[in-house]
Parts: structure tokens; sequence; C-alpha cells
């Protein structure tokens, strides 16, 4: 905490003390979060949820796109962005030091922690081909020293993928480098392209050294009169596979690869339309904070979005059923996502796929690093989502309701997971790191959500939220003693499955 304050302070100071004209924005984002909430009422500490207290949001299942920070509530984003006068025309010159504060509660322990990360520092060079006016279509690299998450694929808050999590296990920083072109800017027919890397260091265990792997991405886009088509793509060094046992010679130190690519059709006319109201839009990133908190645009008009998205992906996997081989693995996803705007009315709907391969294409796989054997039982995930809300102008409020139904993904059959009896149950996986193994002989159930809101603007920059939610997903499993004194799998009771729950949130930003 010493450390963090001292930081607070350094850059305030450093900002006062800047020569006036030299800052493109103001050194400190910061947005203080006040959270009261109970994921569910009729459970208890007994059925591992805590009554009501100060502690993060609720979070459904299809609003929770960011698992790092779902225990997030407080967050403090920290920017120092500066232009620079270059020495030669038509240059554009600028550097961000972009910063998060994020208190984290333990979901063991329950105790609070304060953590400092990277949140996508750069420099940035552009060439503009205007060079009188530096301003317009150009050509831009942009360098991450830490962090380049920023610079990933896929277009669908539901589906991006080549982030720092490719990289199966990885804690260490993802530094990389794009160039963009834009040509079109501000007129009718525009476009861009762009290419980049990333890189981590992680242990290569066929050498037992540390070893760096790289990432290559690159994608294009245009926009006609309100149509945009855009694709891209990359191609990941995901490390080695680790040694499979004591006598192998085959299999562990081979690269673990991945290529895909991801290709969207949008449409789009009138005002911009901002999202649902969803308390995960403050958790995210500072961009996604930022266009969250601000009060939406409306006219009398009629304005509508419209996109679809599919992504494709193969990855090297070692074959369940021939252990020494390695076989390619397809993932698919994608999704159909729909908002329309008309007054001070909004209506959102959106459909997602997503097939069990591309739910675990970053762990990878059910058995890390090993594909499904040719007789099991899959099914894939499927996601809609439906809601609504109008927005009162004089007292600056927005009544909302959404609608979620789940049908999670499944597997049956052979598996290497250390829990007896897997081979004979269903697994349904909720994400990569969500797991339920049900009870043998049991099946899977669909989930749905209910989720009345409200958001009121009291200020710019100051929000307050409030939501009701309720859930019906009966997939929880505990342990309970049969006759013989043996624990087997049962299914949770109703006061858990049937999750009723609420938050409240006040969020200031300045």
């Amino acid at each position: 905490m010493k450390r963090c304050r001292a930081l607070l302070i350094l850059l305030m100071l450093s900002t006062i003390l800047a020569p006036a004209g030299t800052m493109a924005a103001d050194f400190a984002s910061v947005w203080v979060t006040f959270a009261f909430s109970d994921d569910n009422l009729y459970a208890g500490a007994e059925d591992q949820s805590p009554i009501a207290g100060f502690g993060p949001p609720v979070n459904t299942f299809y609003d929770d796109y960011d698992p790092n920070r779902r225990n997030a509530a407080t967050m403090a984003h920290i920017t120092l962005i500066k232009d620079f006068n270059s020495y030669f025309k038509g240059i554009g010159l600028k550097a961000g030091f972009m910063l998060e504060l994020r208190n984290v509660m333990d979901q063991v322990t329950w105790e609070s922690q304060t953590r400092i990360y990277d949140d996508g520092s750069f420099l940035k060079i552009t060439g503009y081909f205007d060079r009188a006016a530096s301003s317009g279509d150009g050509i831009s690299t942009t360098f991450y020293p830490i962090n380049s998450r920023r610079l990933r694929l896929g277009f669908s808050d539901y589906l991006f993928w080549g982030g720092a999590s490719t990289w199966p296990g990885n804690v260490n920083p993802v530094p990389g480098l794009s160039v963009r072109g834009d040509f079109g800017t501000g007129k009718d027919i525009n476009g861009y392209a762009f290419i980049g890397a990333k890189a981590t260091r992680m242990l290569n265990e066929k050498i037992n050294e540390v070893d760096t792997f790289y990432g290559f991405l690159g994608g294009a886009g245009i926009g006609v009169e309100g149509i945009g088509v855009e694709a891209n793509g990359g191609y990941f060094e995901k490390g080695v596979f680790p040694p499979q046992g004591y006598q192998d010679t085959t299999i562990g130190g081979k690269p673990v690869q991945q290529l895909g690519g991801s290709a969207q059709v949008s449409y789009r006319t009138g005002l911009p339309i901002g999202k649902p109201v969803d308390f995960n839009l403050f958790r995210r990133d500072m961009d996604e904070v930022r266009l969250a908190a601000q009060p939406e645009q409306y006219d009398n008009g009629i304005s509508a979005f419209a996109a679809s998205e599919f992504n494709y992906l193969m990855q090297t996997m070692i074959s369940f059923d021939k252990p020494n081989s390695t076989v390619i693995q397809p993932a698919m996803a994608g999704d159909l996502e729909l908002r329309l705007k008309v007054e001070k009315f909004r209506v959102f709907g959106a459909g997602v796929y997503k097939d069990l391969a591309y739910i675990l294409r970053d762990v990878p796989g059910l058995t890390p690093y090993y594909d499904f054997p040719k007789k099991s039982a899959i099914t894939p995930e499927l996601l809609g989502m439906a809601g609504l809300d109008y927005f009162f102008e004089m007292p600056h409020l927005t009544l909302g309701f959404t609608f979620g139904y789940k049908h999670p993904s499944t597997y049956k059959g052979k598996s290497n997971l250390p829990v007896s009896g897997v081979s004979q149950s269903i697994i349904v996986v909720r994400g990569p790191d969500d797991l339920e193994i049900l009870p043998e002989g049991k099946s899977a159930f669909d989930i749905v959500s209910f989720k009345p809101n409200l958001k009121w603007q009291l200020a710019d920059g100051f929000v307050s939220m409030a939501e009701v939610n309720y859930t019906i997903d009966k997939n929880q499993v505990k342990y309970k003693d049969d006759e013989n004194g043996i624990a087997k799998r049962v299914f949770k009771n109703s006061n858990v499955t049937n999750e009723l729950g609420f938050s409240l949130l006040v969020q200031a930003s300045f």
C-alpha cells in the first residue's frame, strides 16, 4: 500500500509540474466503486454462499466475460498520456503510461488485496500521408512494453482470443507491437489493415530452460455506408507438451501450436448504441469502464446495430486414443448481436455458439493437452440473451430487464481427471476453469436467468446501479455419504440451485 500511495503522489506531482499544453489527457482516470451484494438470498454459509455483505456484485453466466476480474469491485485506472512535438514533419508521437490498481477479494479466505497491473502502456509513432496537416490517414506503429492485451483477435466480448491466456498457465508479461494503416478517415468509405506480434517467456520442458514463444497476428477491415466487413487471424507458439511419463520420449517437448481466424460482418445506422445496463461493464478494461459510465446519447430517430462473427481455430493436441501421436483439434464459435434504439427505448439481443474445444482452447483440453476420445459424447454451448430498457430524461434514470438462457456444453466419455466414476458421468463445462461432474446417470439441465436492473446517472462520472437476479441452475453438485458411508455426488438442494441475488453499486470517476 505504501508503494501504491507513493506512486499516486508521484503521478500527481508530475502532472502539476508538467509544462502547459504537453498533456493530451488527464493524468489520472480513477474509478472507485462501492458494492453491496448477495449471490443467493436462499442459501447460507453452509451452502458456500455468504450472507449479504460489502463485496463484488453478482455475475450471471451471460455477463461474466473476464474471469480474471470477476472478484474486483473497486479499481483505479491511472493514465498518463503525452503527445510529443516531433522534429519531423508529418510524424505524430504519443506515449501512454496506463496502470490499474485492482482491489481483489479472495473467494476462499475473503481477504482483500490491492494489486498493481500494467493496463496497456504504449509508445506510438504515426506517419501521416498529409504531412502538412499531420492528421487523418496514415501508418502507425504501436509498441506495448509490458501488456499487449489490446492486441488480440476476434470481435465480440464473448469470443475474443489471442490474449495472454493463450499461453497455458502464463503469468509473465506479454509485450508486443503492431503496425496499422488507416485510410478514408472521416469518409463514407474507410478501412484499416494491421500486422502484429507478441511474445512471452515460459519454461521449455524439453530442455528445462526458460524459452521465448511468439504469436503473430494480422487483420483488415473495410466500412462502406454503415456496412463493415472485417477479418483477422493469428498463429501462436504455445510452448511444448510436458513429459507424459517417465518413459516418454516421443511427445514431451513437441511444440504446441495454434492457428485460426475470425471474420465479422456488421451494420450500423444512426447514433451509437451502448451496451445493456450490466455490472460487469464496470469491471472490465479502462475503455469499457469509460464507455459504460458515459451518458447514452438519445434523439427522436431510430438507430440500429447488427453484427455476426465466426471463429475457426486449429490446435495441436495429444491423441487420447493414440497417446504417442498428435492430432489437429478444430474449435469453432460464432455469435449474432442485435441492438435497436427508438427515441429513449433500447432493445438488445445476442446468440452465441461455442463448441467444447473453443471453450477449453487455452487450457488446452478437458484433460490438459489431450484431444477428446473418438467415442466421447460432446454437446456445444448455446447461449442467448435478450433485454430492453427505457431512459427517463428528467431523473436521468434507465430502467431495464434482461433474460438469459444457456444450454451448457457437456462431455461424457473417457477422462484422465482424478475423480472416480467420471467416465460414466456427464461433465458440465461452464468455462475453462469451471467444471461440474454430475451424479452418475443424470443429465444436464439448461440454465435460465432473469434480471431487472436500473442505472441512475447522478452526474457525468457518478453512477448508481441496482440489480435483482434470479437464476435457475440445477447443475450444481455436492458430496453426500450414502447408507454405507461412501461419499457420492448428488445435486444440491433447491435453495442453492434456485438463486435469488441482488447487487447495489455506486461508482465515481475523477
